[in-house]
């Protein structure tokens, strides 16, 4: 898509309450100003990424590559370091200090799931089993896929097939020292869980169940379900009281009434959203959800939306397979991939 056809897109917000939905509105869309960098390239695959105050963490291949976000945005400047596990790695997170992965072992990608962890040092480090999914009398793992991850001040939480499970930051003797905060019903033992989505606020986490956005209290307690999706849900963000959840669709969860509301974000299949305190960001392609990136090239875009509704712009056009999308106070970030070739992490800074 070029700029001159921007205006495709009829950006406007939905309303959804009780079944209803009202447009609150839309315009013309506008054209980003700037150009993106990259940050991080990877193989042929970066299966996740996550951004803190201080750095971006690319997970590929087992290896974490934690980019420091106070140099300058043009690759060869970037200063790098890589931390990697010999076990099949799945999600990322990370606190300055710190980077956490989860990840799986064994004969078949669902035997055991495992969390790894390492000091960010200036030389390539081995992460090693933080902790490891205990086993009953017959073999049986507690959990066998660990998937998206996230950290606070204190603790390790992550999302498996079984719910979500957290555990001390500081490691213990004792790798089992874990615990499920939510039990929810395996719906498929042989599908994985969503590998991104999972989020968190100072008291509550939310994460993806296949149509299903949950919340549980990081002390534990009942998995309570917020809002229904209209397909699979493939990413979620946080911000100002509300969840954020892309599943071909863009929508957001209101946490105190439980609104549901749609934006229109433009034509083609949207599985990435993040939200700032003006906008949301989304990324798309033009292809439906039975296009594969692992197959076929698919083009795609990244565009915002006020929060109010209003104006839409495309942030960055012609992207192959864009997925995933983190912001911070500067910039917004995004996962594209070139089948059989490389994925790659953008940054581009925000326009006013």
């Amino acid at each position: 898509m070029n700029r001159a056809t921007a205006t495709m897109l009829g950006v406007g917000l939905l309303s959804v309450a009780c079944g209803q939905a009202q447009d609150l509105g839309s315009t013309e869309s506008n054209a980003y100003p700037v150009t993106p960098g990259v940050l991080c390239t990877g193989q042929t695959d970066i299966t996740d990424f996550k951004v803190d105050d201080r750095y971006v963490y690319c997970l590929s291949y087992g290896c974490v590559l934690a980019v420091d976000k106070r140099a300058s945005t043009a690759f060869p400047d970037v200063e790098r370091t890589t931390h990697c596990t010999g076990g099949t790695a799945v999600g990322v997170a990370g606190d300055g200090s710190r980077v956490y992965v989860t990840g799986v072992a064994g004969p078949s990608p669902y035997d055991r799931g495992y969390i790894y962890t390492s000091p960010i040092s200036e030389t390539q480090t081995s992460l090693v089993p933080m902790f490891a999914s205990t086993t009953d009398d017959d073999g049986l793992a507690a959990f066998h896929y660990a998937a998206d991850i996230v950290v606070d001040e204190s603790r390790v939480y992550w999302t498996t097939e079984r719910g979500v499970y957290a555990g001390p930051k500081i490691a213990p003797a004792d790798a089992a020292d874990f615990e499920l905060l939510a039990d929810v019903e395996v719906l498929d033992p042989n599908v994985p869980p969503i590998r991104i989505g999972l989020v968190q606020d100072a008291k509550n986490l939310y994460w993806a169940r296949n149509t299903d956005v949950m919340m549980v209290p990081k002390t534990g307690g009942e998995a309570v379900p917020l809002a229904v999706g209209p397909s699979q849900i493939t990413s979620l963000s946080i911000r100002s009281g509300w969840v954020y959840f892309a599943a071909g669709t863009v929508r957001r969860v209101s946490l105190s009434t439980r609104e549901i509301q749609g934006f229109s974000v433009g034509p083609g299949w949207f599985n990435g959203v993040a939200a700032d305190e003006h906008y949301v960001y989304a990324s798309g392609s033009y292809a439906n959800a039975n296009a594969s990136c692992s197959r076929e090239q698919v083009t795609g875009y990244v565009v915002r939306v006020p929060l109010g509704g209003g104006e839409a712009e495309v942030v960055a056009e012609d992207q192959p397979c864009p997925s995933q999308v983190a912001v911070d106070e500067s910039a917004v970030y995004w996962r594209t991939e070139n089948p059989g070739e490389r994925a790659e992490v953008h940054r581009i800074p925000k326009s006013p």
